[in-house]
């Protein structure tokens, strides 16, 4: 599915970033990423931070390309089984954090 197809389905608008924008979510990103790093927060905690930093990366991506949400939206969540799976490997990279084990692979 393409920019275009979300377009046409109204999922996303068109919209001009600024460059504060832009370095704002880069901004909440790192912050986020820092935090979900933080090994006396628990497990649930730390995946629920990683995946607001992986929401504002692809808000970041939209944006860089001219795009973002659309009202509608933005309080709708819209999943795959590829998004469950890249979350599941999210949580397991998060949960080897710090415990040796490789979070690459």
């Amino acid at each position: 599915m393409t920019l275009a197809d979300w377009l046409a389905n109204r999922w996303i608008v068109a919209h001009q970033a600024t460059i504060e924008e832009i370095a704002d979510l880069f901004a909440v990103v790192d912050r986020d990423l820092e935090d979900a790093a933080i090994p006396r927060l628990s497990a649930d905690w730390r995946l629920g931070i990683a995946y607001n930093a992986a929401l504002q990366l692809a808000t970041l991506a939209l944006a860089a390309e001219g795009y973002r949400p659309a009202e509608s939206v933005r309080t709708s969540a819209r999943f795959s089984l590829s998004d469950i799976r890249c979350v599941a490997r999210l949580r397991w990279s998060i949960s080897s954090i710090g415990s040796g084990e490789s979070a690459i692979g």
